[in-house]
């Protein structure tokens, strides 16, 4: 296969500046138990090399926050909601939010989300909550049920009602902790 050969979504180089902030109180980082964690970025992207003959400048915003609390030493109730808003015109689509799938190293702009296939949900900006219950019945074996909502639109706000077209998913599993 040559370079000829290759399919690309974008073949750009950006220029940008990169803000974050970053708190982490969670005990660990995996089947948290307890602590509060919230990590916030903001990206300018200033120039590109713009194979898609359309870039223009723009920003985005994402942020991300967590609770977990244990009740009677076994059942942790694990809290988050997220939101990742674009300002300017973005017409690059490989730039856009995209949730689905399940994990927790997804790159980029990709997110998690119970119930819909990887990467299936893209738009501009996106509001997402996760409650996830976990029970340990034994040391470092856990019984998990979760239930996510999001919102991924162009027109997060839609004049106020940021509850219609609302995605849902739900998680139910086993979790060891090695």
């Amino acid at each position: 296969l040559n370079n000829d050969d290759r399919l690309y979504f974008d073949k750009s180089d950006y220029f940008n500046l990169i803000g974050f902030l970053k708190i982490d109180t969670y005990d660990k980082s995996f089947f948290q138990k307890n602590g509060f964690y919230l990590n916030a970025d903001f990206k300018w992207y200033l120039g590109s090399t713009d194979y898609n003959n359309n870039f223009q400048s723009f920003s985005q915003l994402k942020g991300k926050i967590g609770f977990a609390h244990t009740f009677f030493n076994k059942l942790t109730t694990h809290i988050e909601s997220q939101a990742g808003i674009t300002i300017g015109s973005n017409e690059n689509r490989v730039l856009d939010y995209n949730l689905g799938g399940y994990g927790n190293n997804f790159i980029n702009n990709f997110e998690p989300m119970y119930g819909y296939d990887y990467a299936s949900l893209s738009s501009n900006a996106f509001l997402k909550s996760v409650l996830t219950l976990r029970y340990e019945f034994l040391p470092k074996n856990y019984l998990i049920s979760a239930v996510n909502m999001a919102r991924v639109d162009d027109d997060l706000f839609n004049n106020g009602d940021i509850f219609e077209n609302t995605k849902s998913g739900y998680l139910v599993g086993y979790g060891l902790e090695t």
